[in-house]
């Protein structure tokens, strides 16, 4: 399914947007309150002009469910066709000490998605802030490996918890 998302990328130099190229990974974070309706609009059925719809959330109040999901494009296949991305989430609290990670999670184990469509990937993480944790900027941090191509690239998403968020 191809989207016009603004995605980072991998590249050797500097981490910038794909450029037409078919030769950068690149991916993109996302955070989101509404893990099931984005999931169902993004397995329905191509049609021409449909792009799903990507509710991305940024304030949240203790207690609500989070889900990290990675889109991705132009992993590079093995000799058997067959890609090995990985990646390693972190929920970073407000004063920068990790609060949860997990590590090596698999994020595409397949061959490549055809035509350098925007991929899914197959590893989600879905977490609760509590009441008794600290209020204030959080964030999730994915670091994703290629481990054919060698290329490696942090994404980062903050995330506001307060009592009273702003309307997301």
């Amino acid at each position: 399914m191809a989207l016009g998302l603004a995605l980072a990328a991998a590249a050797p130099a500097a981490a910038e947007p794909p450029s037409g190229t078919d030769e950068v990974f690149g991916a993109m974070l996302i955070l989101s309150d509404r893990p099931e309706e984005f999931l169902e609009a993004w397995d329905r059925p191509a049609a021409p002009g449909y792009r799903p719809v990507v509710r991305r959330v940024a304030r949240v109040r203790p207690g609500d469910e989070i889900t990290a999901l990675v889109l991705f494009v132009r992993c590079q296949p093995d000799p058997a066709g067959r890609c090995d991305a990985r990646v390693d989430f972190t929920v970073l609290a407000p004063d920068g000490s990790p609060w949860a990670r997990h590590p090596d999670q698999g994020l595409w184990d397949a061959p490549p998605p055809r035509g350098g469509n925007l991929q899914l990937g197959q590893a989600r993480l879905a977490f609760r802030i509590g009441p008794g944790d600290p209020l204030g900027e959080w964030a999730v941090e994915a670091q994703l490996r290629d481990r054919v191509s060698g290329r490696d690239l942090v994404l980062r998403e903050a995330l506001q918890v307060a009592v009273d968020p702003v309307p997301r």
